[in-house]
């Protein structure tokens, strides 16, 4: 049984993403941020609303998953600041 598609941000890079054929993602729900991890997707996204979650990085196969791009993080600032946390995530 398939369950139904649930949005994403794609923090990977597209050509890493073409030579791996996974992708590092993280989803984004419809409920509100619970933390500093959880950041709400701002307003002005035309096709995407609700919370990315941070603290659930994932490595996804889009192939197998059958992917499709709805939307891009058009906001630079909030970009810099999920690089920022991820760097806080990842790094000692």
């Amino acid at each position: 049984m398939m369950s139904k598609r649930r949005p994403c941000l794609v923090l990977s890079k597209r050509a890493l993403n073409s030579i791996h054929k996974r992708a590092l993602i993280c989803p984004i729900t419809s409920a509100p941020p619970q933390g500093i991890l959880q950041i709400p997707i701002p307003t002005n996204q035309k096709n995407i609303q609700g919370t990315i979650m941070l603290d659930q990085l994932k490595s996804l196969d889009y192939r197998v998953r059958n992917a499709k791009k709805i939307d891009e993080l058009i906001d630079l600032e909030l970009y810099d600041h999920i690089s920022s946390l991820i760097g806080v995530i990842i790094h000692r």
